[in-house]
């Protein structure tokens, strides 16, 4: 049966939340990051064992088969065809990426991998990575001159069971190698500014608060200078070189004010799950996905008629409302008639790509 679900408006104590300025909240470290302090990728191609019948069907995909034979030859088991790879179902040649954290770390360290088939395995579940070497970030042109920067390995863990050939190897991968990420350059430090706080209006604030700090800016031929709407850099004193940590520490603690906030959305497909500001609006329209029809009247609009699947968050008369509805209450209320967060994501991306939600949307 097809529901309807009418959006009419917020409940007092939610509008005066919203109407709260956040903006002194902000600090130049929650808007921006130093340049180096990046994260990396290392990736590798491996095999996984132990499935339970659900690899790759090697007649369909032969990549696989071929993997297995080159790795039981490097382990010295040569009498092996490649007719002897056609039956088999219980391996998945797979893809491995590994983020290294901005900060860096030390060789050593145990980072999470990330595991998703490459072939027609349709379930990694059960599955165990073999040894695999990571390789990155930066491929080399000749293979034979790629540096192995960590081995990974280990149990492969579904994340979600809707997507059975990607899964987790939590601490799969130990670093052969150090990752140290420079901050200075030359004498300078860059900060760039993160999405979705890039705008000329935000590089601006960013400079005038370092510069207007008289015990950063001593010398007054070493200011701080907005390149962009993405790019700060900051020149680091003489007599800071020796400290340049506590340095750029106060610099990221300086606060920012009179800076409008934008916004923000954060929807995370694979886990699956959505984080919404506060002040996220959304513009009068219409939206149907899966058997529902979801209406945000205009702000004039009359309550129409309550349907049979309604979700009231508002117990006074719209008329009252002097704002468009916020996205949160649309959130709220899905999660009234038990619509799940899969496809609250799926409506939200909708409102974003028909320009109805008044903010960023993030996806990762």
């Amino acid at each position: 049966m097809k529901r309807t679900l009418f959006i009419f408006g917020l409940a007092g104590w939610f509008m005066v939340l919203c109407a709260a300025n956040i903006s002194a909240e902000l600090t130049i470290g929650t808007v921006s990051h130093v340049k180096g302090q990046e994260t990396n990728t290392l990736h590798g191609f491996g095999i996984v064992v132990g499935l339970k019948g659900t690899g790759d069907k090697i007649r369909g995909f032969r990549e696989s088969g071929n993997s297995l034979l080159r790795m039981l030859e490097l382990c010295g088991h040569t009498t092996a065809t490649s007719q002897d790879m056609i039956n088999v179902k219980n391996v998945a040649l797979v893809s491995v990426m590994v983020t290294v954290p901005g900060a860096g770390a030390r060789e050593g360290t145990l980072l999470d991998c990330q595991v998703a088939a490459l072939g027609n395995a349709s379930s990694l579940e059960g599955g165990r990575l073999l040894l695999t070497s990571m390789l990155g970030p930066k491929p080399s042109q000749n293979p034979l001159d790629s540096i192995i920067y960590g081995q990974a390995s280990g149990d492969v863990i579904l994340e979600n069971k809707e997507q059975p050939n990607r899964g987790r190897i939590t601490g799969g991968c130990r670093l052969e190698d150090d990752f140290f990420n420079p901050y200075v350059q030359d004498g300078v430090i860059t900060l760039v500014i993160d999405e979705p706080y890039a705008n000329f209006s935000m590089a601006y604030a960013i400079e005038s608060a370092i510069n207007d700090d008289s015990m950063k800016v001593k010398n007054k031929n070493m200011k701080a200078k907005a390149i962009n709407q993405n790019n700060v850099t900051i020149p680091l004193p003489p007599e800071d070189i020796a400290d340049s940590v506590k340095f750029l520490a106060d610099i990221l603690n300086l606060p920012l004010t009179d800076v409008p906030r934008i916004p923000t959305v954060i929807i995370n497909e694979s886990a699956p799950s959505v984080a919404i500001d506060a002040d996220v609006e959304i513009l009068p329209t219409t939206v149907s996905h899966g058997g529902m029809t979801i209406t945000i009247p205009a702000l004039d609009g009359t309550r129409p008629p309550q349907p049979e699947r309604f979700a009231n968050i508002d117990p006074e008369e719209r008329s009252t409302n002097t704002q468009n509805i916020k996205l949160r209450a649309l959130q709220e209320s899905l999660n009234a008639v038990n619509v799940p967060t899969k496809e609250i994501i799926t409506i939200i991306k909708m409102l974003d790509a028909q320009g109805s939600i008044q903010g960023k949307v993030m996806k990762y």
